[in-house]
């Protein structure tokens, strides 16, 4: 399925050969992440520090995070990201080059978005200075990549953008075709 990567009340527009009623199914199945309250998404604050590589194991937990679209019709929402450490196995495996299979450059992190909590949840991956939220090697769609710029112990900060390397992209509320949805986070450990 297609992952609307901006939100509720985004419509995916998809190749013509896929067909009108294919569209309507995967708009109605991907209709965001996680509903989103009064909370606030700004600066880092003060206590945190710039990210750099050995800060990783601060981003190992459960986080709620805010997503801020900048790129067209500002809009916020949530979603819940669990991370983990990589172990050796899974390291070496995400390096393999094979069919359907991305090689990863440097996997150091890998876990779960919860971005809708009626679907099942889809993959997140740090790997080579990018988190990825979703699926890197599917085609229906493309994941979120979020660019860490500050990091604390309590969450982490930064941009985020998705690429629309999938059949599905984002049309804006006149149907055009939106630009790649963008903006920035701020990630808040939950346990």
């Amino acid at each position: 399925m297609a992952r609307a990567s901006v939100g509720q009340r985004r419509a995916l527009h998809l190749s013509k050969r896929l067909g009108p009623i294919l569209a309507v199914l995967l708009t109605s199945c991907a209709t965001g992440r996680l509903g989103f309250g009064s909370e606030k998404c700004g600066a880092s604050p003060a206590s945190a520090e710039a990210f750099s590589v050995d800060k990783l194991p601060w981003m190992v937990g459960r986080f709620r995070v805010m997503f801020v679209t900048t790129s067209f019709e500002r809009s916020a929402s949530h979603n819940e990201l669990e991370l983990f450490a990589a172990d050796s196995a899974t390291r070496m495996q995400a390096g393999e080059r094979r069919i359907g299979h991305r090689p990863r450059r440097d996997l150091r992190l890998v876990g779960r978005d919860y971005w809708d909590p009626h679907r099942p949840a889809e993959s997140a991956e740090w790997d080579d200075g990018i988190l990825y939220l979703g699926c890197r090697d599917c085609i229906d769609g493309s994941p979120d990549k979020l660019t860490i710029s500050a990091i604390s112990e309590n969450g982490f900060w930064g941009r985020w953008r998705n690429d629309q390397s999938g059949f599905a992209h984002v049309l804006d509320s006149h149907g055009q075709l939106a630009p790649d949805p963008a903006g920035y986070f701020c990630a808040r450990r939950i346990k």
